[in-house]
């Protein structure tokens, strides 16, 4: 992210520094200029989303998790655009997931998906 989108990092980045130092209460989790992450430990197939929460501009960074044969499911879908992403265990994708519909599909029996994701809530920007 930092690398492909310097001023949206340094944006980010001074926002998240804005905040901790206004509320000394609060403390970064890990490293890096996303405000929050989270795990989807549940099923993720076929599950239309939309991140309408997330800073317009900003990333979503999705990495894949599990133990699953990416040639037959766990595909990332990126409905807006129509495509149709193979998204095995370990990959990494950034995009703006505010603007877009996504949804993954599913993986066959036995087999399982997770995610992690980390995105920055457009509320913070305003504070």
């Amino acid at each position: 992210f930092q690398s492909f989108a310097p001023k949206l990092y340094v944006y980010t980045e001074n926002a998240m520094d804005l905040i901790f130092k206004h509320n000394n209460e609060l403390h970064r989790e890990f490293p890096g200029a996303f405000a929050s992450a989270e795990y989807d430990l549940g099923d993720l197939g076929s599950a239309l989303q939309l991140q309408d929460r997330d800073l317009l501009q900003g990333w979503r960074a999705l990495t894949a998790l599990g133990t699953y044969d990416s040639r037959y499911g766990g595909d990332l879908v990126l409905w807006d655009d129509g495509f149709v992403v193979r998204f095995p265990p370990g990959a990494i994708v950034l995009f703006p997931a505010a603007l877009m519909c996504y949804l993954f599909v599913g993986v066959r029996p036995g087999e399982k998906q997770y995610m992690f994701s980390q995105s920055s809530t457009a509320g913070l920007y305003q504070y």
